[in-house]
């Protein structure tokens, strides 16, 4: 069951998606459940799986990166392309797997979902999927440029081979 809180009262899932949708610009929303993984940047809160999408609950783009969509691929040193964006997207179900999911925003991307930061067990998640190199950083801050360093020197997530950032990637791969 999703929860959200704001201004320290906790708003139930009833109604919390239309609630959520009112909230003023600069409101913060903390969202509160457990996740379903759309792809390596995207989830719903208190959302379930079903016919092999997610259904139902609120919305979630990771903030601050830029992570490759499912259908993604990249390249092996070897020249073989592999899934890469499914891969992205399973490491960030086995951070978030049975674990509550915290995420924090105030802004709202092109189709209404959340922007935030995410928590689980303890780490914040976006940053965490850079560190892991299944995550490009979408800022300047200077502690991603040593995560992607950290990630490029040892050669894994996506870093283990060659691959199109993802945003070039999608912009190449539009439906």
């Amino acid at each position: 069951m999703a929860a959200w809180r704001l201004g320290g009262r906790t708003l139930g899932l009833l109604g919390g998606v239309i609630l959520l949708a009112s909230l003023p610009a600069t409101a913060r929303a903390d969202v509160i459940g457990e996740a379903c993984v759309i792809d390596a940047g995207h989830l719903t809160i208190g959302g379930k799986r079903a016919y092999g999408r997610c259904q139902g609950g609120t919305a979630i783009t990771l903030a601050a990166i830029d992570a490759p969509s499912s259908a993604q691929t990249c390249t092996t040193p070897a020249g073989k392309p592999w899934d890469c964006g499914r891969w992205a997207a399973y490491v960030l179900v086995e951070l978030s797997k049975n674990k509550k999911v915290i995420c924090q925003g105030t802004e709202k991307d092109d189709k209404g979902g959340l922007v935030a930061l995410c928590y689980a067990g303890g780490r914040q998640i976006n940053r965490t999927l850079v560190e892991l190199g299944w995550a490009l950083p979408a800022t300047t801050d200077p502690s991603f440029a040593a995560a992607v360093a950290k990630a490029r020197s040892a050669a894994v997530g996506l870093w283990q081979g060659t691959f199109d950032p993802p945003a070039e990637w999608r912009a190449r791969h539009k439906p």
